[in-house]
């Protein structure tokens, strides 16, 4: 993500309804600010990410989502406006779409499968330091801690890779 790169992101229910509309120069640091005050972020279950080179085009596609798609919770845009004259960088920008199906762990297992790798390379990414995780105790008395992957340190893996491979 460049400095100039604004995100636009949209929370969709666990049920798939979309719940909120918005763009941010950082869309995981404004899903903190969420947390904080919003209603709805328990029942977030999908986030989708896209990104445009440029803040005016975020901002159009911004209002051109909420006026068609209707998210429950914003209050801005619920009227439609007229559609403003298409810009240069419209037509040059940039867009990587990203699903992330948010949970607040991930297994091993869960994200060896949403980065679509084996889970022997899973585990070398976090054996290499690449893929941050947490221990959680054992389910039972006695089992050993369980390595686990929170949603947040799998979406810094991904902006990190997405990172290198624009490199």
């Amino acid at each position: 993500m460049s400095e100039t790169t604004t995100q636009l992101y949209r929370h969709y229910h666990k049920d798939g309804a979309l719940l909120y509309v918005g763009i941010s120069l950082n869309a995981v640091a404004r899903l903190a600010q969420h947390r904080s005050y919003s209603e709805w972020f328990n029942h977030i279950g999908k986030i989708e990410v896209e990104e445009y080179t440029d803040r005016n085009a975020a901002l159009d596609a911004e209002r051109k989502a909420i006026i068609a798609e209707q998210p429950l919770w914003n209050k801005t845009h619920k009227k439609p406006a007229p559609d403003p004259k298409p810009t240069k960088a419209e037509g040059a920008k940039e867009q990587i779409v990203r699903n992330i199906l948010f949970n607040p762990l991930y297994s091993i297992d869960e994200v060896a499968h949403a980065l679509s790798m084996t889970l022997r390379q899973a585990r070398r990414l976090i054996l290499e330091g690449q893929l941050a995780f947490i221990t959680v105790p054992g389910g039972r008395e006695g089992w050993k801690e369980q390595v686990r992957i929170t949603g947040w340190q799998l979406i810094d893996y991904i902006e990190q890779a997405e990172r290198k491979n624009k490199k």
